[in-house]
Order: C-alpha cells, then sequence, then structure tokens
C-alpha cells in the first residue's frame, strides 16, 4: 500500500497552464493570454483583502446560464449546486487543474494494485444541517450519484464502496488514474442523503458549502442561497445570494450598470471593455478555460451522416477572420477538440477542415453534390434540395455571430444554412433528443482535470444510452485509445493518447472545433471573493462579501 500526497493529477495539463504565453509556435495559447493581459482586467480571483470584507448583506448575480433543477445529479446541475456555494466535493481543482483535498485530507493511499484507494473525510466537515459528514454517508452520496447520473459510468465503474469511520475506500474495477479528478466533477457533490430527496430538484439538496438553498423560482430561473450557519470551514460573510438567470445579455450587462445587479457572469466580448475601462465603479475578472465551443453534427439521420458534407462546411469556415473581425480577438480559433492552452496538439495535429474554400467545393462536386437547377444551391447525392439547420442558445454571444458567418460562408460552396436559436434550458434536450442537424455548444473540455471524462462521455459508443453521445458517432479505433487512457498512469503517454484519440475524430469530421473562449465575471468594484477559474466551477465562498 503506497501512501501518496495530492496534488499530482494531470501534471501535463498543470504544466501547460503554468507555461501559457511562455512559448507557442502558432502564437495560439500567447492569443488567449494576451487578451486577457491587454484587457486591463482583474486576476481570476480578485486581489482585495478579504479581511476588509464587511458582514452581512446579499449578492445580486446576473447569470447567463443556469440550472434547470437544485439537484447535482441531474445533468450537468451539479455545477450550479458548486457554482452557488451549496455542494463541495471530495477534491477541489486548483488553478493549474491539479486536485486537492476540500472534504478529504491531502494524503491517500493508493494499493499495489492500484486499483483501491483510501482517503481521509475530514473530521470537521459537517452537512448544513450540522450533520458531521461521515465515510458512511460520503459513500451513500456517490453511490446516489451512479444510481440517478448516466454521465457517471461513463466515468469509472466501482467494484466496492467501503466505509469506516472516516475512512473511505473506493476499489474501482479498473485501473482509474485520474479517480481524484474525476470524483472532482461537481455531480458528485456530497449531499446528506439521509433526509427526504423526494423533492430535491425543486427544493434543493444539504450540502457541506459556504450557503444553503432557501428557494427556486424556476420559471424565472431565479435561485437564492442563504448564509450556512453551520459552515465547517469558518464564518460566511455574505447572508444571502441571489443568482437570476437572463436571456438577454444586454439586459443582464445594463443591470449591472444600473445597480440591479453586483455582478454578472458570461458577460459579451462586446461590452466586456466598458467595465474593465471604468475601474473606479467595475471590475472585470477573465480567465482562460479548457472550453471549447463545438458545432456538433447529427451523424443518425439527416444530410450529416456524409463525412465528405461534414468535413466540407467546416472548410469553408474563415475562424481565423471570425475571431479576428467579428469576435475582437476575445477567442482563439479552434483547430482541435482541445483547447489551445492546453498540452494536447493544438499546433500539430493535421487539420482536414482547415479554411479551403476551393477545396471545400471539389469535395462537394466529387461526392456527388451539384446544383443542377442553377440556384445556387446544390442539391444532395439523389438530387434532392436540402438545407442544414444549425440550432444555437442565444445566452453565448458568439453563437449567433458565428453562425451567421457560417451561413454566409456556407453561400461561397452552395450549401444553404438555417440559422434557429434555442432557449438555453431546452440546450442539452435538444442534443439528448437527437433532434437538431447542427448544434453549437460550449463544453469544458477538461472538467475531471484532463479530457478523458469528456471523451467517454461525448464521443465513445453509445451503448444502451450509457453516455452523453448524441452524434451517433461510434468508432471502434477512438473507443480503443479511451479504453487505453483509462487504465494509463503515465503521464506522457497519456498525452500522446489524447492526441491520437483527437486526430480520430478530427479525421472523421465529426464536429466543428469552432473557438476556444475565456471565461469572465463582471462586478461592481466593492465586491470581492468572486472568481473566474479555469475549471469554472468555483465563483463565490465564504469569503465573497463587500467592502463597503
Amino acid at each position: 500500500m503506497k501512501k501518496l500526497l495530492i496534488p499530482v493529477v494531470s501534471s501535463a495539463l498543470a504544466i501547460s497552464l503554468l507555461a501559457t504565453g511562455c512559448s507557442n509556435s502558432s502564437g495560439a495559447s500567447n492569443t488567449t493570454t494576451k487578451a486577457a493581459e491587454e484587457s486591463g482586467s482583474a486576476k481570476a480571483t480578485d486581489a482585495k483583502d478579504v479581511s476588509a470584507v464587511q458582514k452581512g448583506g446579499t449578492l445580486r448575480v446576473g447569470v447567463s446560464q443556469s440550472c434547470d433543477t437544485l439537484d447535482p445529479t441531474n445533468g450537468y446541475d451539479g455545477w450550479y449546486t458548486v457554482r452557488f456555494g451549496v455542494g463541495e466535493t471530495l477534491f477541489k481543482f486548483n488553478e493549474d487543474m491539479t486536485t486537492t483535498g476540500w472534504l478529504v485530507e491531502d494524503d491517500y493511499e493508493l494499493s499495489d494494485d492500484q486499483l483501491t484507494w483510501t482517503f481521509t473525510i475530514k473530521d470537521d466537515v459537517k452537512f448544513s444541517n450540522g450533520t458531521k459528514v461521515t465515510a458512511e454517508l460520503a459513500k451513500a452520496s456517490i453511490e446516489r450519484v451512479f444510481e440517478l447520473n448516466v454521465q457517471a459510468n461513463s466515468y469509472f465503474k466501482y467494484k466496492e464502496i467501503k466505509a469506516d469511520g472516516q475512512k473511505l475506500t473506493v476499489t474501482t474495477e479498473e485501473l482509474t488514474p485520474n479517480l481524484r479528478g474525476l470524483l472532482s466533477d461537481p455531480m458528485f457533490s456530497i449531499i446528506d442523503t439521509t433526509v427526504d430527496l423526494t423533492d430535491a430538484k425543486t427544493k434543493g439538496v444539504i450540502g457541506t458549502g459556504p450557503y444553503v438553498f432557501t428557494d427556486f423560482n424556476d420559471v424565472d430561473r431565479i435561485v437564492k442561497v442563504t448564509k450556512n450557519e453551520n459552515y465547517w470551514a469558518g464564518e460566511v460573510n455574505l447572508d444571502a445570494i441571489e443568482y437570476t438567470y437572463f436571456s438577454d445579455l444586454s439586459a443582464m450587462q445594463m443591470a449591472v450598470k444600473s445597480d440591479e445587479m453586483d455582478a454578472a457572469y458570461g458577460v459579451s466580448m462586446t461590452d466586456l471593455p466598458d467595465f474593465e475601462s471604468d475601474k473606479d465603479n467595475f471590475k472585470a475578472i477573465v480567465s482562460a478555460s479548457g472550453r471549447t465551443d463545438f458545432a456538433f453534427m447529427n451523424q443518425t439521420k439527416g444530410a450529416l451522416a456524409d463525412k465528405d458534407l461534414r468535413q466540407a462546411i467546416q472548410m469553408c469556415l474563415d475562424k481565423k477572420s471570425i475571431c479576428e473581425n467579428l469576435l475582437n480577438n476575445a477567442f482563439v480559433p479552434g483547430i482541435t477538440p482541445l483547447s489551445s492552452v492546453l498540452p494536447y496538439g493544438y499546433d500539430e495535429l493535421e487539420d482536414n477542415a482547415a479554411f479551403d474554400v476551393e477545396g471545400a467545393k471539389k469535395l462537394l462536386e466529387d461526392a456527388g453534390y451539384k446544383d443542377s437547377n442553377n440556384n445556387g444551391f446544390r442539391e444532395n447525392k439523389d438530387g434532392e434540395e436540402f438545407k442544414i439547420t444549425i440550432k444555437y442558445s442565444t445566452t453565448r454571444p458568439e453563437f449567433q455571430i458565428l453562425g451567421e458567418a457560417w451561413q454566409n460562408a456556407a453561400k461561397e460552396i452552395g450549401i444553404e444554412i438555417e440559422l434557429a436559436a434555442i432557449e438555453q434550458s431546452t440546450l442539452f434536450s435538444t442534443l439528448t433528443s437527437g433532434e437538431y442537424e447542427v448544434c453549437m455548444i460550449s463544453i469544458s473540455t477538461t472538467s475531471t482535470g484532463d479530457p478523458e471524462g469528456f471523451f467517454s462521455s461525448y464521443f465513445t459508443t453509445n451503448k444502451d444510452n450509457s453516455n452523453y453521445n448524441a452524434t451517433g458517432y461510434s468508432s471502434e479505433a477512438f473507443d480503443g485509445l479511451i479504453n487505453q487512457l483509462k487504465t494509463e498512469f503515465d503521464t506522457n503517454k497519456r498525452i500522446d493518447l489524447i492526441k491520437q484519440a483527437e486526430q480520430v475524430l478530427m479525421d472523421d469530421a465529426v464536429c466543428g472545433y469552432l473557438c476556444y473562449p475565456m471565461m469572465n465575471f463582471a462586478t461592481k468594484s466593492n465586491v470581492v471573493g468572486v472568481t473566474s477559474s479555469t475549471s469554472d466551477y468555483y465563483w463565490v465562498s465564504k469569503d465573497t462579501g463587500f467592502t463597503n
């Protein structure tokens, strides 16, 4: 039995993030860093002395994304359980995406066969109702996730979970090198399962964080949390936080400027400079992220079951020009599935969908897409007229810009595209139902410390609805690489497997990799302790509050 000390997970990603902006042959990583530096923004966590924070008050936060329910096991709602300060996981990501103990001690034991992990729950951790968190309660919480969230089963499979006092032992069926990163996913927020959870989706859960769910308006999407009087890690500054969802980003930003809101998450790239320039009244908090803006393409039905068509409509899009001229250099042009700030081949892998209008035309012509009626748009291989619908949520302003640019670019190669805006609340169900041709979605690809969990969830073969793969893509080559990744402990070998997996996806033209966004908050100048992090999980803490 080996006794180890956190953090050691995702060392490749840690090295990459620490080195971002130092050297990059294409300048892509430097672009991301430069965007943050030149903006005049605050650091990812504002630097004011939190000891000067006043006690009390309600922080009003406008958000461009929100949860459907208050149950962390429901889809991606766990993100908001953690973001809103209600839930905490066994481990937490540092800014370099290594893990550190959160509800567990930093040191842990790993068996000689590397299948059995033993962690120690911190002795002073309590739920917000005052109940001490034991290994038995943590065990029950983890088991509930596996019962209710299909994604958990694509992360890893456990053979046994045992509890003895504060000792929690997890034995996996296979080698799981990134177990600590996987258990840092917010769906694994530790909650009290001894209470009645019948109405968990609407009334919330009992977590260990500095705040407690108190109200949820699921019509207007307003969530209120209040101070956890029993918070195990110290006194909480604020009395409450109210999160209000805005479908209109302009309205959200005006709400901060007009004093209706104290902070806003996800300010558009066109409005962020207003907050950056008025340093007397506002702060802009910006961070690079492992997030990619994707264009998922449905391969189970419709026109995009054809790889040639998928590749051609990607080749017509000049992402570099769009990012520079339409997105104000606030995004890096996408090439690979994984962001340019990550160490996974942005400058190395072969881009089979690089901008090439004439190449796209030739590909379509050779594949049998002709404009026989001379109306400017090609018919399919059967001589039938068709068009491609791109669905997107307006809560990410770049999607409309990208969509309109794509629509115009596709005309140049004779493909008709129509755009369809959908509500953010329906985005996930649109994907999982398969009721789309192209759907734009922004995903944090390193939400578990490295891309293993992301690849498993979205691109491995979906057997019996066992993951979130909604494109219909299936590849033995890709599945084989991810199966190897799941059991590989060596950092360099993991990097190589990830790059190979990316290349398979790119060769198969599975989807479009549009751009890599940065994350941001805009706040009043007297707000402290609001965080924009690489993981995009940790927004507030016990130290969040007002300076005057």
